[in-house]
């Protein structure tokens, strides 16, 4: 099974977006990461529709234009005056959040975004789709502080 995982922090301005907020598999990623964030002694991190709107949408994007990666900006609404992301892919169609998340955790940057204190808010976004020719789920967070 092929996987693949980036992330980036920016601090930035943001633009709006548009999705369905997260629910089934992407509130199961967010109880996962607040699990391990309260048991590092941080925070737990409070969904945020705005912020799962614009992930769900980034996943879609990439999804439509069959791409994986980052951009120069991550858009979110322009409430959010710090914003970072990280992203991630798995073949096949099955969600895989807890796996996504224990991916994260086990990569250094996207650890260094999921665990930081700069961050009050998060968004997750999967989309089910294709990248090339094999079948995907699309993973997208989204973390913002206002």
């Amino acid at each position: 099974m092929a996987s693949l995982v980036t992330a980036v922090a920016l601090l930035c301005p943001s633009v709006a977006s548009a999705a369905n907020a997260g629910a089934g598999a992407e509130a199961q990623a967010i109880a996962s990461l607040n699990q391990i964030r309260t048991s590092n002694g941080l925070a737990p991190l409070r969904a945020s529709r705005s912020l799962a709107n614009s992930a769900n949408a980034y996943a879609r994007y990439m999804l439509d234009n069959d791409f994986f990666g980052h951009q120069a900006r991550i858009r979110v609404a322009s409430q959010f005056r710090t914003a970072g992301e990280t992203i991630a892919w798995h073949s096949g169609s099955q969600a895989g959040a807890r796996r996504t998340v224990r991916q994260w955790m086990a990569s250094p940057p996207h650890r260094a975004v999921l665990m930081s204190s700069a961050f009050s808010m998060v968004g997750m976004g999967m989309e089910r789709g294709r990248l090339g020719s094999r079948p995907v789920a699309m993973w997208v967070a989204h973390l913002g502080h206002r």
